[in-house]
């Protein structure tokens, strides 16, 4: 089928534009199903670009930083505080210093790398307002965070303001390499509790057991309900995201110190002292104590006991999808998330699926070599005679 005017066709349910001008390209989406209206936005942006390129009046000189002014005030009225605080950081320290003067529609690809090179280049500066600057690198992360900022004014530009034809200019995201994270194994559990049970309240220690048996989320923990839980602690049914997970056995390790907290057959199971759940981070310097005690200072936090429980469930020989139901995910991939083996875990692995077929032929090895030596012996006997 021929494309109509102005190159409109559909992607989906809406109606995409796609010309060039004067050797500039145009693929928007008018982000409507109607014709006429789409039609009418598609004529509307050529006839802009044709004039900004003819040098008509359009606002085709639009400096950077008067760009990012008028998104400021216009995301002011539309976005929340946090968010226009976090974009207008990002200009302000590595943008507008170094483009913050040209003409919008003048920067290209190679000025939006040497913009992602020159932040990856420079230390952090990181707490430096309260004289403790870190020094340490910047991450991919980072660098992928100002480019998404750069891109979301110069789209606002084109779209919403107008002011701007296109985007002149791609910019690259990085996939960062993922950080190694640390996890309990089985054989250090007894001695990261008891160091957790040093001098800490019988809350703290009943939360931290409901995250690490359970995999619960600490503020899942906190909130732990009385309703859950079977009338003989057998089961649990946490009130996780979806609020559909099915119920999930209770370690027979955790029923003791479930009991301990005392009968009650409504409420809270660790209610604070003004009866609503305890402060967020409740449990960190619990964990932090622990984890130090089996030589993992500084590796350990509340949600690693989410991922310790699913780690150490797969060392035990748990299925994925037993995994996937212990964390109440609605997809397998989440659960991969939150698990860490090494190559030791694999060895392992290894030799559970192969260790047998490998001791037959181990014995079949060590049959043929006493066959061979003792054919061998016969052979030098029958010489000396």
């Amino acid at each position: 089928m021929a494309r109509r005017d102005c190159g409109l066709h559909k992607v989906g349910r809406y109606w995409h534009a796609d010309f060039w001008v004067g050797g500039i390209h145009v693929h928007r989406t008018t982000h409507t199903d109607n014709i006429d209206l789409a039609l009418k936005l598609a004529r509307d942006w050529r006839d802009s670009l044709v004039a900004q390129l003819n040098g008509q009046p359009y606002d085709s000189g639009i400096l950077v930083k008067d760009l990012f002014a008028k998104w400021l005030v216009w995301a002011k009225v539309n976005h929340s505080k946090s968010h226009c605080d976090r974009v207008e950081a990002d200009w302000t320290h590595h943008i507008l210093p170094h483009v913050g003067d040209r003409q919008a529609r003048t920067l290209a690809n190679r000025d939006a790398e040497w913009l992602r090179t020159k932040f990856l280049s420079e230390p952090s500066r990181r707490n430096e307002h309260i004289g403790k600057a870190l020094g340490q690198s910047r991450t991919e992360e980072g660098a992928n965070k100002v480019m998404r900022h750069l891109r979301l004014v110069f789209r606002w530009g084109v779209q919403s303001a107008q002011v701007l034809s296109r985007v002149p200019f791609q910019v690259r995201v990085e996939k960062p390499a993922e950080r190694p994270k640390s996890f309990l194994r089985a054989d250090q559990v007894g001695q990261f509790l008891a160091a957790v049970d040093e001098g800490y309240s019988l809350h703290l220690k009943v939360a931290v057991r409901l995250m690490l048996y359970l995999g619960l989320r600490e503020h899942e923990a906190l909130g732990a309900d009385w309703s859950w839980f079977s009338p003989d602690l057998a089961e649990v049914s946490p009130m996780g995201k979806t609020g559909n997970a099915p119920p999930l056995p209770v370690p027979i390790q955790l029923r003791p110190w479930l009991r301990r907290l005392g009968p009650k057959p409504a409420g809270l199971l660790m209610p604070a002292e003004d009866g609503k759940p305890h402060r967020k981070r409740y449990t960190v310097k619990a964990i932090e104590r622990g984890a130090a005690a089996v030589g993992l200072a500084g590796k350990l936090s509340p949600h690693r006991m989410r991922g310790s429980h699913a780690t150490i469930l797969v060392r035990s020989g748990a299925e994925a999808h037993l995994v996937q139901q212990a964390l109440r995910h609605d997809l397998l991939e989440t659960s991969q998330h939150y698990v860490r083996l090494n190559t030791d875990d694999l060895a392992e692995a290894y030799d559970r699926a192969f260790g047998g077929e490998a001791d037959v032929n181990k014995k079949a090895s060590q049959h043929a070599h006493k066959l061979v030596k003792k054919i061998f012996r016969k052979l030098v006997l029958s010489q000396l005679k």
